[in-house]
């Protein structure tokens, strides 16, 4: 399947026109807080809406989408490739068949696309942060990570991805960086101790969280 591209971006305060962006070397709140997966008692399926969900189990954690698709009636009658029957449409993928509708002269469908975030063959590391139902995806990024914080409240998952103003001040105590310049940009990579991490974590401005809703139909 497709994957979505999961990116997330930032900055910092500098006297040097350009993008200034902030990275972390090493998981949050430290490598020594890694777990595999989030404790089963919040398995499951938290839907953002009828086409984006957290599937969240065994295997680990993995965010998909239903990307909407047409294909016009001429499209399909010029292309042996394509065939509608019986409200599905043959040939969009290989050796599965996807339910479609038409409107007009077009055929309207669905097609998932997923994201592992922990799991499988995935770099990102996830880290429990000593609040209960608090945890860090840490997205892997060419050697460093960007956090994203899930908060597990009732049967409600809250997502909230790391950001800040420009211009902030609050990763100032943080001394151990380094900082590289590359076409106009500035790259600042933060090395916090466990102690500083976990202050920080309390302290960022994470954006406003996304509510994710359990689906308590499926187990």
């Amino acid at each position: 399947m497709k994957k979505i591209l999961f990116l997330l971006s930032f900055g910092m305060n500098f006297i040097v026109l350009g993008q200034e962006s902030y990275y972390f070397s090493k998981p949050l709140p430290s490598e020594e807080k890694k777990i595999e997966n989030i404790p089963v008692i919040w398995h499951g399926k938290y839907q953002l809406d009828p086409i984006r969900y957290y599937q969240i189990n065994e295997d680990g954690i993995v965010l998909s989408n239903i990307n909407i698709i047409t294909i016009s009636r001429e499209a399909v009658r010029e292309n042996s490739k394509y065939t509608v029957r019986n409200g599905y449409i043959f040939g969009v993928q290989e050796g599965d068949s996807i339910p479609c509708v038409l409107k007009g002269e077009d055929y309207f469908f669905g097609v998932e696309n997923k994201e592992v975030l922990i799991g499988d063959e995935s770099k990102n590391i996830l880290t429990e942060t000593g609040e209960k139902g608090v945890f860090i995806v840490n997205i892997y990024e060419e050697g460093k990570y960007i956090p994203l914080l899930f908060r597990f409240r009732g049967d409600d998952l809250y997502v909230s991805s790391f950001d800040y103003k420009e211009g902030t001040k609050k990763f100032e105590k943080i001394l151990d960086r380094t900082v590289d310049k590359k076409e106009g940009n500035i790259v600042i990579i933060l090395k916090p101790t466990e102690k500083e991490a976990l202050k920080l974590i309390k302290e960022i401005n994470w954006s406003k969280s996304k509510k994710w809703i359990k689906n308590k139909s499926l187990k």
